[in-house]
């Protein structure tokens, strides 16, 4: 037991520790007994019953695939336009959507612009061109340069476009955000998603001008000021914005990670404001998001 962490509370100790061992032979199926015992003590300190049991689809290879699946079809490339099952995004020289399709239409008011606040002015970050890769039915990836930022793009069958930033190192920025506008018509519809169940709102957009969601509307207990899901649009298109972790961002709750923005003419923005305070951002920062259009895949019949 010389790993395990002692824990005192008077004449009582607790013992805490993690071992793992290895067999030499894979256990068959039964009923076993754990037993934790001491050195040079008879008595053990744990006995607990472990069943064993093998099934069928362990080690099984399903899923592994790298095959068009039932109900998709093969991405193509066109110059920038890559094609998906009822979906068509061009990537600007940015490394960003300047034009997204959905069932033949444009649902984009406007190409994605990734922007620079600094001193109270805000400036959008030129792209220096894209560069492809690997393309193949199931995977297109790219990378571009925008302004000191290295954009990687991946784009799978569903239409899923996963999307790395890595900041540049001597960024002097007050504010870094992406700006992806929508239509107005296709703007009538939102669901967010926080971190719990039956509790993330979704319907009409709310009304007005400016912002018009931030993550503070979402009831949330463990994280706040940042949702990993928020997609917007209509009965038949849309877009939405996912990430699985917060790591790289910067954000308070006067400075949310992600706003609805409705222009004056009705138009919507979905703001992602990754940085959101004059901090200098250590070195080899990286934010991983996704975006991704609607619907992906045809109804059912």
């Amino acid at each position: 037991l010389s790993p395990a962490y002692p824990i005192h509370a008077g004449t009582q100790q607790l013992l805490l520790f993690h071992e793992k061992a290895t067999l030499e032979t894979p256990l068959a199926d039964g009923s076993y007994i754990l037993a934790v015992k001491q050195p040079g003590k008879t008595k053990g300190l744990l006995e607990k019953e472990i069943l064993v049991k093998h099934y069928p689809w362990e080690n099984n290879t399903l899923g592994t695939s790298d095959i068009v699946l039932p109900g998709f079809t093969a991405l193509t490339r066109d110059g920038n336009d890559l094609h998906c099952i009822l979906r068509k995004y061009r990537i600007a020289d940015n490394g960003f959507p300047e034009s997204v399709e959905a069932m033949g239409q444009e649902i984009l008011s406007a190409p994605a612009t990734l922007n620079l606040g600094k001193d109270g002015e805000v400036r959008t970050v030129a792209g220096n061109g894209v560069v492809f890769g690997k393309c193949t039915d199931t995977t297109i990836e790219y990378t571009a340069q925008a302004g000191g930022f290295s954009i990687q793009g991946h784009l799978e069958q569903d239409g899923m476009l996963k999307l790395d930033i890595a900041f540049p190192d001597d960024l002097e920025a007050d504010s870094v955000y992406l700006d992806v506008p929508l239509k107005k018509e296709y703007a009538r519809l939102f669901h967010a998603v926080g971190d719990e169940v039956r509790s993330n709102p979704a319907g009409f957009l709310p009304e007005g001008e400016g912002t018009i969601f931030t993550p503070a509307q979402v009831p949330m207990t463990h994280i706040s000021d940042f949702v990993p899901y928020l997609w917007l649009g209509t009965d038949d298109r849309g877009i939405c914005y996912a990430a699985d972790w917060d790591k790289g961002w910067c954000y308070s709750a006067e400075h949310p990670a992600q706003v609805l923005v409705r222009h004056p003419n009705g138009d919507v923005s979905l703001r992602l404001n990754f940085l959101n305070a004059p901090v200098v951002p250590e070195k080899g920062r990286v934010i991983t998001f996704l975006l991704m259009a609607t619907p992906a895949k045809a109804l059912p019949k």
